[in-house]
């Protein structure tokens, strides 16, 4: 990756800025995997990923933990992976779709006034059915798809989904009614986000929108400023490379102001789950890693990976799917049983004083 030009469709072509988050906590075990995230009314609200019930957790920002389970009680969690919000309603995206074969998509819509007055902290739902209109193809190709998505915003009176596409690492935009009902996703613009998005936020003061994602291990901001809807490739777009201390799975992310935002991370091989505070007032130009000597060779390889180091390591191999594929110790690791691709190598100093994060390409 360019990590000083990223070129946008229509020529559009913007800065990449690094920066630094704030580490504010741990989140609270029950919520590793949040993915989801809203500020709303002074609360940090976020979700499960899958694999949890219909419940949306308050989570304290100094201790990480929940102070507010809700629940949804006509809901059904499925595979839960962003929150929005208007002025009357909550929006719970159960669009996530790694393998590219749902035809249940779905958005929760919920009262912001039921939420906060509810006495036994549960409410109910609409639904919002959807389906992409342009998607002809329901075939399960895991991690191969340009129709999974993790990130939406409520903009006036509809719903502007960003798409996670693992085929070109680019996010399609698409245009849903906000209203209960079934109703087809209309793809309106698209942009070269090189990288998988896994939120948004919209910040109504300044109007801009605000995505985040990672790029295999490198954790990514992408803002969207002076765009005119629905052409938001047309926009001023930055980029900013964020440096996350913990987990790289950079999946949450809410606005509270056009410079200051939320972000959660979920829990994988890179480290744990955290609740982030990340200002993009003061950016810095890209710095290069003190740690980039530390390297496997050859890369691509067909046979064995060596570490460029006279460190001896703890080496893990995942795929994109965060699936640990084979480990080993020492200085070297065979992978001629691997298929060819793309994967991401962990290298753990044997005190576990080090982790350091690497991508490799198998021939």
């Amino acid at each position: 990756m360019n990590n000083l030009l990223v070129t946008l469709n229509l020529l559009v072509t913007t800065i990449s800025y690094s920066q630094q988050a704030i580490d504010l906590c741990n989140l609270n075990g029950s919520i590793e995997e949040s993915s989801g995230l809203l500020y709303l009314n002074g609360k940090i609200i976020t979700h499960n990923d899958s694999g949890d019930g219909p419940f949306l957790y308050e989570i304290d920002s100094l201790t990480g933990m929940v102070s507010r389970t809700v629940f949804i009680e006509n809901a059904v969690h499925t595979d839960w992976e962003d929150l929005a919000y208007d002025d009357t309603y909550i929006y719970i995206g159960d669009f996530g779709n790694n393998n590219g074969n749902r035809t249940d998509l779905r958005i929760y819509r919920c009262s912001i006034s039921d939420y906060f007055s509810s006495l036994n902290d549960t409410i109910s739902a609409d639904t919002i059915n959807f389906s992409y209109s342009d998607q002809t193809d329901f075939t399960s190709n895991q991690f191969n798809t340009n129709y999974d998505t993790e990130a939406f915003v409520a903009i006036g009176d509809s719903l502007t989904i960003f798409t996670k596409n693992w085929i070109d690492s680019k996010t399609n935009i698409y245009s849903l009614s906000n209203l209960p009902g079934t109703h087809s996703a209309v793809k309106i613009d698209s942009i070269d986000s090189q990288g998988l998005i896994g939120g948004a936020s919209f910040d109504s003061n300044s109007n801009q929108i605000i995505l985040c994602g990672y790029a295999t291990i490198n954790p990514f901001i992408l803002t969207i400023d002076q765009y005119t809807s629905p052409n938001f490739s047309s926009g001023q777009i930055n980029r900013y490379d964020i440096t996350l201390n913990g987990s790289s799975q950079l999946e949450g992310i809410s606005s509270i102001s056009a410079s200051q935002h939320y972000l959660t991370t979920e829990l994988n091989f890179t480290g744990s789950s955290k609740l982030h505070r990340l200002s993009l007032n003061g950016f810095t130009g890209y710095q290069g890693s003190e740690e980039s000597e530390i390297l496997p060779y050859p890369n691509p390889a067909s046979s064995l990976i060596k570490i460029a180091s006279d460190l001896t390591f703890e080496i893990e191999i995942y795929d994109l799917g965060f699936q640990l594929m084979i480990s080993d110790k020492g200085n070297s690791i065979d992978v001629s049983g691997l298929e060819s691709g793309l994967y991401l190598m962990k290298l753990t100093t044997l005190d576990s004083s080090t982790t350091y994060t690497r991508k490799i390409v198998i021939e």
